[in-house]
């Protein structure tokens, strides 16, 4: 890094401290100053524990969407209650404290990967994906960032499994002029407002078959909520011949 770029660097530090992105508070030095794969540089000193994975749980996991389960069957209560063409979802944490602030930190576009391929380096169980043949991130909308892809892409690294990009795309659904809201509709709404809005891309439909037919394929996505859009990609999968669709997020959300 050149010399004027540390300088601008430890200035802005100066004007605007790094925060944990955990907790909030203030870090002791620049963000600079720090080996990337570092969790001293995105947090205080008492956020930076190793993070916990779902797999490490007494509790049951749900089969489905791969949080705890209190229920008496193989899928939690929520997820009994849906038909979905996934066969099941790898959730490495669930949404709830520190994993909440990392997605969030995510979404809220702070410069966090470094952390994040950090934290799912050290809980991703590549075995998990034995079997797969490529990871296909769940498309974001037009306009919007494409966090599925970046976590596809570490997800890779990892696992040594190709992440395809590009295999679907989102479009609003009919006599729609802006995405759906889902944070205050009804779970059950928001799982019917994702079918009708993935579909496959590119305009040689054909070839994009050709590389989904017969392909064991893992979906990529930030959290799971309802299942609802994991659910309409592993449709539109299924339909243009893959074998199989599996899902993978960083966290799973309690409904």
């Amino acid at each position: 890094m050149a010399v004027t770029a540390v300088l601008a660097e430890a200035a802005r530090a100066l004007l605007y401290p790094p925060r944990c992105v955990f907790c909030g508070e203030i870090t002791r030095f620049a963000r600079v100053f720090y080996d990337e794969e570092n969790f001293s540089k995105y947090t205080c000193d008492s956020c930076g524990e190793p993070l916990e994975p779902l797999s490490a749980s007494k509790t049951p996991l749900c089969a489905q969407c791969g949080a705890e389960n209190a229920g008496a069957g193989e899928r939690c209560p929520a997820c009994a209650r849906r038909e979905t063409a996934l066969s099941g979802n790898y959730a490495l944490f669930l949404f709830e404290r520190r994993p909440r602030r990392l997605v969030l930190a995510l979404k809220d576009g702070e410069r966090v990967e470094p952390l994040l391929r950090t934290v799912i380096k050290g809980c991703l169980d590549a075995g998990r994906f034995s079997g797969a043949d490529f990871l296909a991130p769940v498309p974001p909308w037009e306009g919007r960032p494409d966090h599925a892809g970046l976590i596809a892409r570490i997800v890779s690294d990892i696992t040594g499994v190709p992440a395809l990009a590009g295999v679907m795309e989102r479009v609003l659904p009919p006599g729609a002029d802006k995405i759906p809201e889902q944070k205050r509709t009804h779970p059950s709404k928001r799982f019917e407002n994702a079918l009708g809005t993935v579909f496959l891309a590119g305009r040689d439909k054909n070839l994009r078959k050709s590389e989904i037919l017969a392909k064991g394929i893992f979906l990529i996505d930030d959290i799971y909520t309802t299942g609802g859009t994991m659910n309409a990609c592993a449709s539109v999968l299924l339909e243009a011949g893959a074998a199989w669709a599996k899902g993978f997020t960083v966290c799973a959300a309690r409904e």
